[in-house]
């Protein structure tokens, strides 16, 4: 996507609920902050959901820090991975990082369809 082209920018509310805003190429992305008070292992495992997400959009082509190119096959193993992360960590989450994992997978999902369409 070149900088004179429209982005697309994904927000996710707290209950899940997803849009789609048309943004400028000069629109800046934000990514979740971790909680200060988070404990060692919580900011190891929402890093690593950070980092999971951000490579999804950089495959969908939403971020385009890194190059142009879209791998819609890698950005669905990210968004498998994530789901996989939920399933085999349901009940062992505390509540930031069971909440930052749901929101990072619907984030996606949506992105993914409004790339796909």
């Amino acid at each position: 996507m070149s900088k004179s082209t429209t982005e697309r920018v994904i927000n996710v509310g707290p209950q899940g609920d997803a849009a789609i805003d048309e943004r400028g190429a000069d629109k800046e992305y934000e990514l979740p902050q971790i909680p200060r008070n988070s404990s060692p292992d919580e900011v190891v495992f929402l890093t690593h959901i950070l980092s999971l997400k951000t490579a999804a959009l950089v495959h969908l082509g939403i971020i385009n820090d890194y190059g142009e190119e879209i791998d819609l096959e890698v950005a669905k193993q990210m968004i498998d991975i994530l789901e996989v992360l939920e399933k085999r960590t349901k009940g062992h989450l505390s509540y930031e990082e069971s909440r930052h994992l749901a929101a990072s997978i619907k984030e996606l999902k949506v992105a993914y369809l409004s790339v796909t369409q």
